[in-house]
């Protein structure tokens, strides 16, 4: 059965990882069951992504896109004319809750579409506790976000929604509490949209 093949790729190298893993010698848990599997694979497909290769994790029973598959279809999009040029403009921690501010630029040409360019800012937590999250790990974090980004701006309009990473919210709420008396509406803002653009 397609479903028995589908679940035995779940929490392998070769397929794709879920947050229940019961041979997680660490965290065992019972896998998901076929309805969450079955959800969570038909949003895969729908986004072009394989159900190999790492290219979707299950997290919280919901799908999500890593960037190793985000990644591989933003670019190798068949329409894509001129190919996708991205680089960091600023990495900024703070010093009082460990939060990095990332902010890429990015630029791209889809065939008998207009040059898109633009420029967001992605938070992401540089700590849990006393643990100092590695910086190719914060920087992987950003990269994810970014083809986010750019995969929904190729697309136009069919955008993918998938349980981002969990502590965003956090991260942002820790970066702005403590700036002054703007924190509180910049947080309002920034949590409606984790990504902040200026597109041309």
């Amino acid at each position: 059965k397609p479903l028995d093949i589908i679940r035995s790729l779940m929490n392998t190298g070769i397929g794709f990882k879920t947050d229940r893993n019961p041979n997680d010698p660490k965290n065992k848990q019972a896998p998901y069951d076929d309805e969450i599997v079955k959800n969570c694979v038909v949003q895969a497909i729908m986004h072009g992504l394989r159900i190999h290769g790492n290219e979707f994790n299950i997290l919280g029973g919901n799908f999500y896109a890593t960037k190793e598959g985000l990644e591989r279809i933003v670019n190798t999009n068949p329409l894509l004319e001129k190919e996708i040029k991205e680089k960091i403009k600023q990495m900024k921690q703070s010093s009082d809750t460990g939060t990095w501010a990332i902010t890429y630029e990015y630029e791209f040409k889809l065939k008998e579409c207009a040059e898109i360019k633009g420029e967001v800012t992605f938070y992401i937590k540089g700590k849990i506790g006393n643990y100092e999250i590695p910086l190719d790990a914060i920087q992987g974090k950003a990269k994810r976000k970014l083809y986010k980004v750019i995969y929904n701006k190729m697309t136009q309009g069919f955008k993918l929604e998938d349980a981002d990473d969990i502590d965003e919210i956090e991260s942002v709420r820790n970066l702005t509490e403590s700036n002054t008396s703007g924190a509180k509406s910049k947080l309002s803002q920034l949590g409606k949209d984790s990504a902040k653009e200026k597109v041309s």
